[in-house]
């Protein structure tokens, strides 16, 4: 990163000076007496910044001075090594980066709000007589902005979960009869306001961290700091961040620091688990934030960054342990149950990984615009529906902080302001899913061009025209000929054969069995039947086992056991996908080989000659995983059906990725699917609901997919379950705890008999045709 040393800028980028870091002062130093001192080299522009104690108000030993000449500049820096009351003083040239931006310091306690002038503006100024919402009240810097903004009969209240953010919103209650401090948090703000019957206006969000949290040392927020590691935001509630090292696994810690610490480097991650393991099974896990920062940034290496290398770290500890990000999904969900037409949500993003749930969020709910291409097409089929009015969102466009602003608080630097705005209006999902379902949205995805050679286009041709059809059926063009074609229903391929009677697995008529590409497409994963007994339409089913030793790398089909237990994957396998009449094809089977961070997926629908026996179950995962490393692949299904349809290695997929990954793909639905359709996430927990009373509520909804997530001999931890259902509510699926029954199942058994409920009560496939297993296909 570019950076020129000694020269102080403005945030326009214009120098101000010479600038002298100093480092060593004691806790007495004061802006006054280092002036008097530093005079003497010459004139010094504006005063003294320093580097105050949080508690004390005293000076944490650090301070910056700038100079109006160089000469004076040089002057300080030659005396390095001097003494000031007591103290040797070390003297450098301030470095400045290519920002252009000086470091802000702020009075100790203090917390100057990022943005605040544009917050109100955005949210308040259009009603200033309107119910308000600061979900993050903090020490009330926006509070008290939006409060002055307000006229007499507008009203707002806080949420916070810091004790001391309490203390002080109490404070302002007594001041302003206006407002109301809630000691809960913002997640909770529908519940605690819906019964008041008022209509919120507008809702803030100032996410992360706050400033006077993040400089009180005895929160251990700060790797540079000395304090406890805690890193809660409440200290009353939840575990420390020390016990919660103590008592993780080491993929937790991995996943932890991966996830929440906005680094792609994986190498970083386990390195830096690695030391903390190291350190807990010796008994010297520092307890001490300074420490602990020491050792991660032993175990981490080089810092590319201008940064403590503990500061990732640091921060994804805290977001994990706070559970920021689920809180943050929470709390939007609440705003927007409380708003009208027109309310509006801001939010004061710091983070990419913010930024990014908000756009999830916001992708989910956004309305349609009316330049939208895809709506202009829509309104020009004669059979297009009209599109249903929800409750939407728009979006504004992002707010930054001003240069006027970055002169004055530094810290407001990495600051956007998302304002999302409530409407009553069709949903862009909502239109994509409609669309999407359309024959006509067929012929627009079609290739304009083929890249199937002209001889071959040809020879194709040829064989199609050539096969004798039934009077009666209607004739093909030659333009139709020419090419293989999509039917209507995504998934069904006619390829170059004809076959009136249907095909015997995916029942389209148009192709052979032999022939038949259903699964070429990764959307082509289930083939649902058409019945609705007993009570539900069909719907697909997956299950989730995550093995947490097992390794795809060193897998065998001589010993499934030795792979970290990958024969208990194995056995769910076959409970999930046999019963007596054949392969579910509603139903696939997720394998999550967790220690090498490798998934394989096995599909009902697409799986030949699988038969339920281990040794040759064991096998062909064998062969999928041999094939996988080795870069090999499925034929080409348009050069060759025949044997892509035939191949071992179809319905048996490899991907590397971790559990979670995969339990979102897991969870995602089709475009084609209903948008009021429901995605069901079970979790077998001995103090869930019975299983009976679970489905008896879900046949009430229009459930298009259950996905059950099962643990392996070793069960889970609370982490992991925490994990999952935090993927579960970003994929807006409903997670429910059931319970089996008192007695502890092995996984297997617990597959065939939630299976058994899943068909008993809410849908049973009909396959009259029996398969004798022992005869092979």
């Amino acid at each position: 990163m570019a950076h020129t040393l000694g020269l102080a800028k403005n945030a326009a980028g214009q120098v101000e000076g010479f600038e002298i870091f100093i480092k060593f002062l004691p806790p007495s130093a004061s802006a006054a007496s280092l002036k008097e001192f530093f005079g003497e080299a010459g004139e010094i522009v504006g005063e003294p910044r320093i580097m105050l104690d949080s508690k004390t108000g005293n000076c944490k030993g650090i301070a910056w001075i700038t100079f109006a000449s160089k000469d004076a500049f040089q002057t300080a820096i030659s005396w390095t090594g001097s003494s000031f009351q007591g103290r040797k003083l070390e003297i450098k040239a301030g470095k400045q980066f290519h920002t252009g931006i000086r470091p802000s310091v702020q009075a100790p306690g203090t917390h100057t709000p990022a943005l605040c002038a544009e917050v109100v503006k955005k949210l308040v100024a259009p009603n200033p007589g309107g119910v308000y919402v600061d979900g993050t009240f903090g020490r009330g810097g926006h509070t008290r902005a939006m409060l002055a903004a307000m006229s007499p009969s507008g009203s707002l209240h806080a949420f916070d979960m810091d004790p001391e953010a309490i203390v002080a919103g109490k404070e302002l209650m007594k001041a302003d009869s206006r407002f109301t401090i809630h000691h809960a948090p913002f997640s909770s703000m529908k519940a605690v306001l819906k019964p008041l019957g008022v209509r919120v206006s507008a809702v803030l969000f100032d996410l992360g961290i706050s400033s006077p949290q993040f400089d009180d040392a005895g929160r251990g927020f700060r790797p540079e700091a000395d304090g406890p590691l805690d890193l809660r935001f409440d200290q009353t509630k939840g575990i420390t961040a020390w016990d919660f090292l103590m008592s993780a696994s080491r993929e937790e810690i991995i996943r932890v620091i991966s996830e929440y610490g906005e680094t792609s480097d994986a190498t970083a991650s386990q390195r830096i688990a690695d030391v903390i393991c190291l350190a807990r099974s010796k008994g010297a896990l520092p307890k001490r934030t300074r420490e602990f920062a020491a050792l991660v940034a032993q175990g981490k290496g080089p810092e590319y960054q201008a940064m403590h290398p503990a500061k990732l770290t640091f921060q994804a500890l805290r977001i994990h342990l706070n559970s920021e990000f689920d809180e943050m999904r929470k709390g939007i969900s609440a705003a927007f149950g409380l708003l009208g037409e027109g309310g509006r949500i801001g939010l004061i993003s710091w983070k990419h990984s913010e930024c990014a749930i908000i756009m999830d969020i916001f992708r989910s709910l956004e309305a349609v615009r009316d330049k939208e291409p895809l709506l202009k097409w829509y309104r020009t089929l004669p059979d297009a529906e009209q599109l249903p009015e929800r409750w939407s969102m728009e979006m504004d466009e992002v707010t930054r902080p001003s240069e006027k602003e970055l002169q004055t608080n530094s810290r407001s630097r990495s600051a956007l302001l998302h304002v999302l705005r409530k409407r009553r209006m069709p949903r862009l999902a909502d239109l994509e899913s409609m669309a999407y379902a359309l024959p006509a949205w067929c012929s627009v995805t079609e290739p304009a061009v083929s890249s199937t050679p002209a001889r071959k286009r040809k020879r194709k041709e040829t064989e199609i025209t050539s096969v004798a059809a039934p009077a009666g059926t209607p004739e093909l063009t030659s333009s139709e000929l020419s090419r293989p074609s999509r039917c209507e229903e995504e998934g069904r391929r006619v390829s170059d054969g004809t076959n009136l009677e249907g095909c015997n697995h995916c029942g389209k008529v148009g192709h052979t069995t032999k022939r038949c590409t259903f699964g070429a497409k990764p959307s082509e994963r289930f083939l649902p039947c058409e019945g609705t007994r007993p009570k539900a339409p069909c719907f697909w089913r997956r299950f989730l086992l995550p093995l947490q030793r097992a390794n795809a790398q060193t897998f065998t089909a001589d010993d499934p056991r030795a792979c970290g237990r990958a024969d208990v994957g194995l056995r769910c396998v076959s409970a999930a996908l046999f019963r007596s009449q054949g392969l579910r094809r509603n139903t696939q089977v997720c394998l999550s080989f967790e220690a090498s961070n490798h998934t394989l997926e096995v599909s009902g629908a697409l799986a030949r000659g699988l038969v339920p026996d281990e040794p040759r179950l064991a096998s062909r995962v064998f062969e999928a995983f041999e094939a996988y490393f080795a870069g090999q692949g499925l034929p080409d299904p348009d050069e060759d059906p025949e044997a892509w349809c035939a191949s071992n290695l179809r319905g048996l997929e490899v991907k590397e990725r971790s559990t979670k990954a995969a339990l979102k793909a897991a969870l995602k639905k089709k475009p084609s699917e209903p948008a009021e359709g429901r995605v069901v996430m079970l979790m077998l927990d001995a103090e869930g609901e019975p299983i009976v009373e679970v489905l008896k509520q879900i046949s009430r909804t229009n459930v298009v997919g259950v996905v059950a997530v099962l643990g392996d001999h070793r069960g889970f931890g609370p982490h992991d379950v925490q994990a999952y259902e935090e993927v579960a509510r970003s994929m807006q699926a409903d997670i429910v705890r059931t319970s089996l029954g008192g007695t502890t199942l092995l996984g297997s058994h617990a597959i065939v008999i939630l299976q058994h409920y899943l068909d008993e009560h809410l849908h049973r496939c009909e396959v009259p045709k029996q398969v004798d297993y022992g005869r092979g296909r």
